[in-house]
């Protein structure tokens, strides 16, 4: 699968764009879409994808994150400084995460463990949830910057 073509990095984008409107609707209201939710996690725990829609369950699973994408960079009253720190601290993030080849293993190792548990309860369940938020605090949430 080639990642690198410009709308597979578009989709890429969308995924954190809508990951970040999650994380601020979960920080401000206490809620967030529990489709667009559902989606994000199951992004997650989807390891090896056919492409990188299928990550998302296809286009679909992405709308939200096409149009906060479309917000942002379309300037004008849709932008959100917010949204656009959470996205550039996530990929300052990743980029340490991933010169870290232990830890990827480590999330790798628990992100396919919480998988198999999904696969039995499904992607939202409260343990599977848990469990992800868990392997966070163990690995990522030590790297700099902190989100």
């Amino acid at each position: 699968m080639t990642t690198h073509s410009v709308p597979n990095q578009t989709i890429a984008l969308a995924g954190l764009a809508q990951a970040v409107h999650l994380v601020q609707q979960l920080a401000r209201r206490g809620e967030a879409d529990e489709d667009d939710l559902g989606v994000s996690i199951a992004s997650v725990l989807k390891i090896d994808a056919d492409s990188v829609a299928d990550v998302y369950g296809g286009l679909a699973g992405v709308r939200t994150g096409l149009r906060r994408l479309q917000a942002q960079l379309g300037g004008g009253r849709g932008f959100d400084p917010e949204q656009a720190r959470y996205a550039t601290a996530l990929m300052m993030l990743e980029a340490r995460f991933m010169a870290n080849p232990d830890m990827v293993m480590e999330v790798r190792s628990g992100v396919a463990e919480a998988a198999r548990l999904a696969e039995m309860r499904g992607t939202v369940d409260s343990d599977v949830v848990t469990r992800l938020s868990r392997l966070y605090q163990a690995t990522l949430s030590t790297l700099e910057p902190r989100v």
